[in-house]
C-alpha cells in the first residue's frame, strides 16, 4: 500500500469522451490517499480522495478500480466529474461510473434516493439533464439516460421517459410516455406535448413530432409555475 501517490494512468476515461481525446490522458495523474497494486489480477485500487486532472478532464471520488487485463474502470462515491470537448464542457454528479473498454459499454447511476445530475455548456447555451441512469457507447459517442429524465435551458424544461444524445450532431432526442415541454414567456407559460421532441444544443430550439399538442396559461393565473427550475416537480 502506497499513501499519497501519483501514478500515470492510461485507463480513465470519462463519458462523453472522444477517442481522440484519450491520448490528452497519457500526461495525467491520478492521486489518492491509498494505492494498491494487485499484479496477479493486474488491477490498480485507488481510495480516499481520489481526483484525476489535465487541462480535458476534472475527476474526482471517493473510489476507484482499474483491471487493465478487462480494461474496466470503476469509480465510486461522490463522483464530480467534468469534460471540455471543443469548447463545451460536459459535467457529471454520480454515485457510481463504470466503464468497460472492451466492449465499449458504461454507466452511471445515482445514489439511493437522487437523481443523476448532467450539465452540458456550448458556446451560446447552457443545458441541465437529470435522469435515474446513463448508459453510452463512448465510439458511438450515443449516450442514453432513462428513469424520470428531465431537460432544462434557461426557459424551458422537457419530461420523458427516456433520452438520447447524440454527441456528433449535439441532439437530444426524448420519447416514452409522451414527452412534455413545458416553458415560460413573459406574457406566459406554455406547454407542448408529443409522440417524441428533439433539443438541439447548438442551435437552443425543441422540436415536437407526431400527435403534438400545446397550449398557453397566463403567467398570472399560476405564478407559482412559472420561472425556475422545475426538477422533480411533474406539470402534467
Amino acid at each position: 500500500m502506497i499513501k499519497k501517490t501519483d501514478f500515470l494512468f492510461i485507463a480513465l476515461l470519462f463519458a462523453p469522451a472522444l477517442c481522440c481525446a484519450q491520448e490528452a490522458l497519457l500526461g495525467g495523474m491520478v492521486q489518492s490517499d491509498r494505492w494498491i497494486i494487485r499484479k496477479d489480477k493486474m488491477e490498480e485500487e485507488f481510495s480516499g480522495n481520489v481526483s484525476y486532472k489535465n487541462n480535458i478532464y476534472d475527476i474526482r471520488a471517493d473510489y476507484g478500480l482499474s483491471n487493465h487485463k478487462e480494461k474496466t474502470f470503476d469509480l465510486r462515491g461522490r463522483i464530480r466529474a467534468s469534460m471540455l470537448n471543443k469548447g463545451n464542457k460536459v459535467s457529471l454528479t454520480a454515485e457510481r461510473f463504470f466503464y468497460d473498454r472492451k466492449r465499449d459499454k458504461g454507466f452511471a447511476v445515482p445514489a439511493k434516493g437522487r437523481q443523476l445530475e448532467i450539465s452540458y455548456k456550448t458556446i451560446n447555451n447552457n443545458f441541465k439533464a437529470y435522469a435515474d441512469r446513463l448508459d453510452f457507447s463512448e465510439k458511438l459517442s450515443l449516450y442514453k439516460t432513462q428513469g424520470n429524465c428531465e431537460l432544462d435551458d434557461i426557459n424551458n424544461t422537457l419530461y420523458a421517459d427516456k433520452m438520447e444524445f447524440n454527441q456528433n450532431n449535439g441532439v437530444f432526442n426524448a420519447e416514452g410516455g409522451r414527452p412534455v415541454l413545458w416553458g415560460f414567456r413573459e406574457d406566459g407559460d406554455y406547454a407542448i406535448q408529443a409522440d417524441t421532441m428533439t433539443a438541439h444544443t447548438q442551435d437552443g430550439f425543441f422540436k415536437a413530432n407526431g400527435r403534438v399538442r400545446g397550449w398557453v396559461v397566463s403567467a398570472k393565473q399560476f405564478p407559482n409555475l412559472t420561472q425556475g427550475n422545475k426538477n422533480g416537480t411533474k406539470i402534467l
